[in-house]
C-alpha cells in the first residue's frame, strides 16, 4: 500500500487528509488538511464566523439523489501501485513513492527525474498539452517550485522564485488547459495567481485578508472554486467562486462548514463537514435550477471536475464493503468506479483533459486505473 504518495492531489498541496485514510481523532478540533499558515494584510475578507452553524442546508426544497451503477471502462495504468500515475490517454506522468522522483513518457516508463536535494514532489498535474510537477520543501521553509513541460515539443521551464508571481511555500494547485492556478506570496499578502503556460503571462487574483487563507482550488468548465478560511479553532470555512480579484460565497452552504466546491454549467456542487471532529467525512450537495440535491457522503479533499462531471471518493458504506467513486453530471448521480471489497479506500481522482485516474487499496488487492469520462 502506498503511504505518502497516496496524497498526491489534482488541485492542491499534499492532501494527506484525502488519501491516507487516517482515522478521525475524536476530541481534536479539525482544520483544512492543506491550509497554509494564515498570512498578512489584504483588503479582502471571507464570511464572518457563526457560533452555531447548521450542518445541513436549510432549503425546504432539498431532494435526495439515488445513485445508480454506471461504471466507466477502466484500464490498468502501467507501473507499480507503489507510485502515483495519471494519464491523458497518451502521456503518463508518474511520481515515485515518497515523491523522490518523477517521469513523463508516452505509454508510461521514461527516465526518472530526481527531486532536488531537500525537496519532494508534492503535486502532479497533466492536461492535453502540458505537464506540471511541483516540488515542495517538507518543512515548509522554502517556496515551492514547478517544472512545466510542453507535451508538443518536450521543452521545459521552471516556475520559481525568479518568476513574476512565484509560488508560495505551501498551497493548492490546479491546471485546466494552459491555465495554471496556485498560491503566491505577494508582498505581505497571500494571493491566488494564474499563469498562462504558453505565454508565461502571470496574473494576480484575489488576496486573502489578514489571518485568512485559501485551499482546495478546483477548476471546471464554468469557472474556479476554492475554500477560504480563517485562523479560528475550528476554522470558519467558506466555499467561494473566484472571478478576478473577487470571490462570491456559494449560495445555500451553511456558514463556516464548507469543505470543497466545483462549478458545472448546470449549477454548483459543494460539500460540508457535519462533524468538526471527523473532518475527513463530508456530505455532498448540488445546486440545480430545481433546488438543492442531496448527493450523500464523501471523503474530504477528493472532489475534482473531469469532462462534464464532478467526481469524489466515498468510503465503504458497510463493514468490509467496497469504496466508490461517485459522479454527478448535473442531473444524475452514478457510481463510476467500485473497489474490491474489504477495508477499501480510494485516493484522490486525478483528471487530465477528459481522462480520470484513480488509485484503490483494498484487502482484495491494490490497483491503479484510468478511464475516459466522455
Amino acid at each position: 500500500m502506498r503511504r505518502l504518495t497516496l496524497a498526491l492531489a489534482l488541485a492542491g498541496a499534499l492532501l494527506l487528509t484525502g488519501c491516507s485514510h487516517h482515522d478521525d481523532q475524536p476530541g481534536q478540533a479539525a482544520s483544512p488538511g492543506d491550509q497554509p499558515t494564515p498570512s498578512a494584510p489584504s483588503t479582502s475578507a471571507s464570511a464572518p464566523a457563526s457560533s452555531t452553524p447548521p450542518s445541513t442546508p436549510a432549503a425546504s426544497g432539498t431532494s435526495t439523489a439515488q445513485a445508480t451503477p454506471a461504471l466507466l471502462d477502466w484500464k490498468p495504468l502501467p507501473g507499480s501501485t507503489e507510485d502515483s500515475s495519471m494519464t491523458n490517454g497518451s502521456w503518463v506522468l508518474t511520481v515515485g513513492q515518497q515523491g523522490g522522483w518523477w517521469s513523463l513518457a508516452k505509454g508510461g516508463g521514461g527516465k526518472h527525474v530526481q527531486a532536488p536535494a531537500g525537496l519532494a514532489v508534492a503535486n502532479q498535474l497533466l492536461d492535453a498539452d502540458w505537464a506540471v510537477v511541483v516540488y515542495q520543501d517538507p518543512n515548509g521553509e522554502k517556496p515551492e517550485r514547478a517544472v512545466v513541460t510542453s507535451l508538443a515539443d518536450g521543452s521545459t521551464y521552471m516556475l520559481d522564485k525568479s518568476s513574476p508571481l512565484p509560488p508560495s511555500s505551501d498551497g493548492s494547485w490546479a491546471l485546466r488547459g494552459s491555465t495554471l492556478s496556485y498560491a503566491t506570496d505577494h508582498g505581505k499578502d497571500y494571493c491566488l495567481a494564474t499563469t498562462d503556460l504558453g505565454t508565461k503571462q502571470a496574473t494576480l487574483g484575489w488576496c486573502a485578508a489578514p489571518q485568512h487563507g485559501f485551499s482546495s482550488i478546483v477548476t471546471g468548465p464554468s469557472g474556479t472554486a476554492m475554500l477560504t478560511f480563517d485562523s479560528g479553532q475550528p476554522s470558519c470555512r467558506t466555499v467561494v467562486t473566484v472571478s478576478g480579484t473577487q470571490t462570491t460565497p456559494f449560495p445555500g452552504v451553511p456558514a463556516c462548514k464548507g469543505a470543497q466546491g466545483a462549478l458545472l454549467p448546470s449549477g454548483s456542487v459543494w460539500s460540508v463537514v457535519p462533524n468538526e471532529h471527523q473532518y475527513q467525512r463530508v456530505h455532498v450537495y448540488a445546486t440545480t435550477p430545481g433546488g438543492v440535491v442531496d448527493l450523500g457522503t464523501g471523503t474530504n479533499s477528493t472532489m475534482t471536475v473531469c469532462g462534464d462531471s464532478v467526481f469524489w471518493s466515498r468510503d465503504a458504506q458497510g463493514q468490509g464493503g467496497p469504496a466508490d467513486l461517485m459522479r454527478w453530471d448535473g442531473s444524475k448521480l452514478t457510481v463510476a468506479y467500485q473497489s474490491h471489497a474489504g477495508s477499501a479506500f480510494l485516493g484522490v481522482p486525478l483528471c487530465a483533459d477528459d481522462v480520470l485516474s484513480i488509485f484503490s487499496s483494498a484487502d482484495g488487492g491494490d490497483e491503479q486505473v484510468s478511464a475516459h469520462v466522455s
